[in-house]
């Protein structure tokens, strides 16, 4: 619902589609699930967006953590791993979070978070664990 994303000395600041500005602390994070997801969803993906998956925007720990890789800019919304997203970077499992560059890519970040994330993810309670490889 947001048209794009400037960013504010105290954290984001969106412009909805209502024109209206809304400042956002840099920890604002929502979640991925929408109630008309299971109109248009797999149980499976229903599933994921609701318990596994969480928008947020980049904080300066993620733009530090990526330096060597993909940039990431401060307040750049991405996707994360709900479970882990409180460890230190280097103890969460690999592609716990991503910020796509653009709408497009969307649908490849999750899909990659999917496969190689979830299963591993050292947070992720058990009873949602086996819950995710029954879907």
């Amino acid at each position: 619902y947001f048209k794009r994303g400037i960013i504010a000395s105290q954290g984001a600041t969106l412009s909805p589609q209502t024109g209206h500005n809304i400042s956002l602390p840099s920890q604002f994070t929502c979640a991925l699930a929408m109630g008309e997801d299971k109109k248009w969803l797999s149980e499976f993906l229903c599933f994921v967006r609701e318990h596994c998956a969480e928008v947020v925007c980049a904080s300066e720990e993620d733009v530090l953590s990526r330096m060597n890789s993909k940039k990431v800019g401060l307040g750049q919304v991405g996707i994360r791993c709900r479970f882990c997203a409180h460890l230190p970077h280097k103890k969460r499992g690999g592609r716990s979070s991503t910020f796509p560059s653009s709408l497009s890519r969307i649908y490849q970040s999750i899909t990659m978070m999917i496969r190689d994330h979830f299963e591993s993810c050292p947070a992720m309670p058990s009873e949602l664990k086996t819950k995710f490889k029954e879907l």
